[in-house]
Formats: structure tokens, C-alpha cells, sequence
């Protein structure tokens, strides 16, 4: 069961990850400049995607040990997450932009919650 939880939850914060930015807390508009943020919120389309990969192998998986290297991985690809939209990309330098206001920290939140759905996939005692 706990096998599960952990799988549908890799796959259901990837699909956030990939289309909420796109949708449902989008960054900045897109004006004459491409900002920075935009490409911030195009890279986690890459990385919702893997992270919905990786989530259905998760729940296909019989072997345990298979499963914890997954959710290895897993950590990996969400703290790349973290590192696109924080160090690596990043967005506006204004404070007050709806990418700093709204897209980070629902993506920061997310990947958060994903990278302790993983570490409890690795920990996790007993039966799938």
C-alpha cells in the first residue's frame, strides 16, 4: 500500500510540476522580453515528465530494492526542480513579480513534499 501512495503521488506532484506553471500558477507574462521565469517554468516540463515516468515505474516495480533506488532517483529529479527555479535558471530580480510571489513557492513547495514522499519510499518498513 505504501508502495502505492508513494508512486501516485510522484506522479500526481510531476504533473503539477509540469502543468501547473503552464496553467494554474503561472509566472510572469510573456511580454517583449522573454524573462528569465518563463524559462524557469518551460524547464519543470522536462522535469514533471520525468517525475511521471519515474512515478509509473514506481508502481510497476515488484522488487524493493528496485523501488528504493526509484525513489533515489526520485530525490534527484526533485531537487533539480528546486535547483532550475532557485539557483540555475531562476526568475525576476523584483521581489514583487508573480514569479517570485507565486509560481517559486508552489514549486518549492511541491518539490519539497515530493523529496519526503521519496525519502518515506526508501525508509518504508514492511509489505508493498
Amino acid at each position: 500500500m505504501k508502495q502505492k501512495i508513494v508512486s501516485i503521488g510522484t506522479i500526481f506532484l510531476g504533473a503539477l510540476l509540469a502543468i501547473g506553471p503552464q496553467t494554474l500558477f503561472q509566472p510572469c507574462p510573456v511580454t517583449e522580453k522573454v524573462m528569465k521565469c518563463h524559462w524557469s517554468a518551460q524547464s519543470l516540463i522536462a522535469v514533471g515528465v520525468i517525475l511521471v515516468a519515474l512515478g509509473l515505474a514506481q508502481l510497476l516495480v515488484k522488487n524493493d530494492s528496485c523501488l528504493k533506488v526509484l525513489c533515489f532517483v526520485g530525490i534527484v529529479v526533485f531537487a533539480s526542480g528546486l535547483l532550475l527555479v532557485n539557483l540555475l535558471i531562476g526568475g525576476c530580480a523584483n521581489a514583487e513579480m508573480a514569479c517570485n510571489m507565486k509560481t517559486f513557492p508552489i514549486v518549492n513547495g511541491l518539490s519539497a513534499v515530493g523529496i519526503l514522499l521519496q525519502l518515506g519510499g526508501i525508509v518504508r518498513k514492511g509489505n508493498k
